[in-house]
């Protein structure tokens, strides 16, 4: 965030301008923002990204110049601080989930009417995910079509999660919340917290963010 404030650095990627004006009014004159900042390709993005900061990227995955993915994994390899959430009208899973494999940690559908884009910044800012119930339920589906329990691949001799605290890890890290993580493993949803904490404590994290990120680094989430 800006030195010396609270205030947050944002960026719009996203080349449908009607869309794009309408993010911008609804985050017009919002106290917490200080500056937002337009683009309509992922090479414009890229290059601001070289000199300048930005806090937290809305970006659109179908952009004219290949997919905003690309632009993910830039933000998200720029000290690991960058928060990107989605916002798109695909609904393949396989696109879903190559966008949260390159960093993102919000996805929310382009129809999902029951959107609050400031609210959705002020949970990945608290390291929450927020994600439209659509994909949400087709996260879930292409985990329960995975055969047996979900894996995760760690370095050899890196056991510094159980293994069930590997598998909630996997699962937040996909963006789902505590109650899917909770319906997926078919455990208590008030035992998830503590799951949580354990990962938080043992990855000397804060958030979400900061947990997959040193995850990442340790080789325990690939």
């Amino acid at each position: 965030m800006t030195e010396g404030n609270n205030l947050i650095r944002l960026a719009i990627l996203e080349d449908q301008v009607f869309f794009q004006e309408r993010l911008l009014i609804m985050l017009q004159d919002w106290p917490l923002i200080d500056k937002i900042h337009c683009f309509i390709n992922n090479r414009e993005f890229q290059d601001f990204l070289e000199t300048s900061a930005i806090d937290v990227l809305l970006v659109d995955l179908d952009l004219p110049d290949g997919s905003g993915t690309e632009s993910i994994k830039k933000f998200s390899s720029c000290g690991g601080q960058g928060l990107s959430i989605v916002i798109s009208g695909s609904l393949d899973t396989r696109i879903i989930l190559d966008a949260i494999a390159q960093g993102a940690v919000g996805y929310l559908h382009k129809e999902d009417n029951s959107i609050n884009i400031r609210r959705a910044i002020q949970m990945v800012l608290s390291g929450e995910s927020p994600i439209s119930p659509s994909i949400a339920y087709r996260i879930c589906q292409n985990l329960q079509e995975i055969s047996g329990t979900p894996q995760l691949e760690y370095v050899e001799g890196q056991k510094l999660l159980s293994e069930r605290e590997l598998e909630v890890l996997l699962l937040i890290s996909k963006g789902l919340s505590y109650q899917e993580v909770s319906d997926t493993l078919a455990i208590s949803s008030k035992t998830v917290p503590v799951f949580i904490r354990k990962i938080y404590r043992k990855l000397q994290a804060k958030n979400r963010a900061e947990a997959v990120y040193e995850a990442r680094s340790l080789g325990i989430l690939r």
